[in-house]
């Protein structure tokens, strides 16, 4: 990676986009100056992010008429962007495996099972350490 960073060939108009979940291991040489030289925090999607995220899972999804992103969001708290798009999916097998044969749409009761059955990986120890990492970071 280094060597195609500062090749024998300049690189025009490249940008090099990288992602980690754990910043503290980043190889010092990587962050020298011209090669990744800006760290961006991603915090967890907040309410109208998470209901961004379930409205366009929706979307692609047949559900009751009472099934609102926004409910779904509200209850999410927590969760990450891949976790709300865990829960659609989730709540679309437990239809299926509800009904195979005529599972037409996705209620509010498969939702709120799959809301209970999916893990909130982004703990409060977690957030804590991402904030102190980039607050001794800028």
């Amino acid at each position: 990676l280094l060597t195609e960073m500062d090749g024998v060939q300049g690189l025009n108009q490249v940008t090099i986009v990288a992602a980690t979940n754990r910043p503290d291991m980043i190889d010092a040489a990587l962050l020298r100056p011209g090669r990744i030289d800006r760290k961006i925090y991603v915090a967890p999607p907040d309410l109208a992010a998470r209901e961004a995220i379930f409205e366009l899972a929706l979307a692609k999804t047949p559900h009751a008429p009472d099934v609102r992103a926004r409910n779904l969001a509200e209850h999410t708290e927590g969760f990450s962007g891949a976790e709300c798009v865990a829960v659609c999916r989730e709540a679309c097998l437990q239809a299926m495996c509800e009904n195979p044969a005529h599972a037409d749409a996705v209620t509010l009761a498969h939702f709120k099972a799959a809301v209970a059955k999916t893990t909130r990986n982004i703990t409060p120890d977690m957030l804590s350490f991402y904030h102190t990492y980039q607050s001794s970071n800028k």
